[in-house]
């Protein structure tokens, strides 16, 4: 916890007692209105539960009138159309009637002419319901094919003369229509009336009811919702959107089951004029504690914070390599004495790194002239030795020292840590083989990328493309060879490719020391090494991680 953060804390904690006594003050107000809000909502809903009823008493009587209507039982389908499309009118709100088979299919319906082609209902929820309980029943939410509208539907079966099921009867009823019938101005952002089927689908919202129509109640909300029964209220968030409210809701178990009824006032709009009263009596009291935290956020800026992230941002950056950072705070108080105390440390850090960069950049110095004169050694042997295979030998073993001798010439520091440029090391390394076995040094194209390594790796690499520079002047030629030698980043991989023009061993490496070394060296970098022909040339490709792959602690 920040130091701003702690004399705030200390406020607060004399703050407690005053806002405890006006919390007290203000409790048997709020818990007298909250059970007037919470009677008002319940009674509100009762209502809206009752009104819906009353429509759905209305279409399930038109619907069992019609199912037992002869044309309708007898299956006169043009009687049955002509019947549907006079009574609808009569109905409003009811968008469509109809009339369908046992299979769903769609025989006669309201305002559409005889034999004509309708999608079937077999797929709807209310004609396998009703077929299912064979009563009365609400399909809930859906969207009408031939309306193009939110709608929902009541059915009926419907039987024949002699009482066997033929099909069932339905009726739709549009959702906006119901939705204007409750369009009052009561209704607003904090007061809302909202009616929801079986499956948690939103049939109608007052107001906004066009952009919630047909929206599922969230699983979480609309699992703790079902479980409600008869009537009552609670308070909770809407998952709609997002305000707290005290909701009194009427949840139907008949008869219409499923649906659920809402009426929601917000908690801040039921609660204004007792907000509001409470602010004016703690006005004064909150201007002083507006001024005394002001003070305590000015102060500790000025004379805590300020000083402190001073003394903070000098030790990372100290800590991030930047040997000259020190502390400015001045004076003789604590933090003063404390960002002496800092530059003093800082000091003697910064005057042992250099020491030992010094050293270290000594020794490096001294490697590397040891393994120079350790190659001039080879060379000389080399240069007295008849024998043509251990004079290749030891061409070899020079080739290896040169490598190494050279990555501790390039050795440098970046940030405060020892690096190599690999791509120049692949470069020099190349390029004095290329001097020392090859007849004109023209026959060798070197293009590299730069690419800084950690010594270790940067030396396997370096090992490597002198290993394969060898082999493809041997393969390729020998001092007439063609050598072309490539190094760059890929993403995330570095890849050297080194190629020879004339091909006389072609696949994988033999087994010979260098290639061995060669496949070590590339499982040391977690890498790959592939040999093959490629447009008349031999390619060998190294790919290896550009960064040190990360190796998991034990636990």
């Amino acid at each position: 916890m920040s130091i701003r953060r702690r004399l705030f804390v200390i406020g607060g904690i004399f703050l407690l007692p005053v806002l405890g006594i006006g919390g007290w003050n203000e409790y048997t107000d709020y818990a007298q209105r909250e059970r007037h809000v919470r009677e008002t909502v319940a009674k509100e809903a009762r209502y809206v539960g009752a009104e819906f009823e009353r429509l759905l008493d209305g279409a399930r009587s038109l619907v069992e009138t019609i199912a037992h209507v002869p044309a309708v039982q007898l299956g006169d389908w043009p009687a049955c159309g002509q019947l549907l499309t006079t009574l609808r009118p009569f109905n409003p709100g009811i968008l469509a009637l109809a009339a369908t088979d046992p299979a769903g299919t769609v025989m006669c319906a309201s305002d559409q002419p005889p034999g004509a082609s309708l999608p079937t209902v077999g797929d709807r929820h209310h004609f396998r319901l009703a077929l299912q309980q064979e009563s009365f029943v609400i399909g809930g939410y859906a969207y009408g094919r031939q309306t193009a509208s939110h709608v929902m539907h009541v059915a009926v079966v419907r039987r024949d003369l002699a009482g066997a099921v033929s099909g069932i009867v339905f009726a739709t009823i549009s959702l906006d229509w119901i939705a204007g019938r409750y369009a009052r101005t009561s209704w607003s952002a904090d007061n809302v009336v909202t009616v929801v089927d079986a499956a948690g689908m939103i049939l109608m919202r007052q107001p906004g009811h066009d952009r919630f129509v047909g929206k599922p109640i969230p699983v979480g909300a609309w699992s703790r919702l079902s479980q409600l029964a008869g009537t009552g209220s609670f308070e909770d968030v809407s998952p709609l959107d997002g305000v707290r409210r005290i909701v009194g809701y009427v949840a139907q178990a008949s008869p219409s089951p499923g649906l659920f009824m809402a009426v929601g006032i917000s908690r801040q709009s039921a609660f204004a004029d007792l907000h509001n009263a409470t602010l004016r009596g703690i006005l004064a009291s909150g201007i002083g504690i507006l001024a005394a935290f002001g003070f305590a956020w000015f102060t500790a800026r000025s004379l805590i914070t300020r000083p402190f992230r001073q003394i903070l941002g000098s030790a990372k950056a100290l800590a991030g390599g930047r040997l000259d950072a020190r502390s400015p705070v001045p004076g003789s108080g604590e933090f003063g004495q404390l960002a002496e105390a800092f530059n003093v440390v800082a000091d003697r850090l910064t005057s042992e790194i250099r020491g030992k960069d010094m050293l270290l950049r000594e020794l490096s110095h001294r490697v590397m002239n040891s393994l120079q004169m350790l190659n001039s050694t080879v060379l000389l042997q080399q240069r007295a030795i008849k024998d043509e295979r251990t004079r290749e030998l030891l061409g070899q073993i020079g080739g290896r020292v040169m490598a190494i001798a050279e990555a501790y010439r390039q050795l440098h520091r970046v940030e405060g840590e020892e690096v190599i440029d690999v791509g120049d090391l692949i470069a020099e390394v190349a390029k004095q083989t290329c001097q020392s076995l090859l007849a004109d040094g023209s026959m060798c194209h070197i293009s590299v990328q730069p690419l800084t390594l950690a010594p270790d790796r940067a030396i396997r690499a370096g090992l490597i493309a002198n290993e394969l520079m060898m082999n493809a002047i041997k393969y390729g030629g020998g001092p007439r060879a063609v050598v072309r030698v490539d190094f760059a980043s890929e993403g995330e991989w570095a890849v050297l490719s080194v190629r020879n023009r004339k091909v006389e061993q072609v696949g994988q490496a033999g087994g010979g020391f260098g290639s061995r070394m060669v496949s070590l060296l590339a499982t040391d970098l977690g890498g790959t090494v592939e040999m093959l022909e490629e447009d008349g040339e031999a390619v060998v490709t190294l790919r290896f991680p550009a960064q040190a792959p990360t190796i998991a602690a034990a636990p």
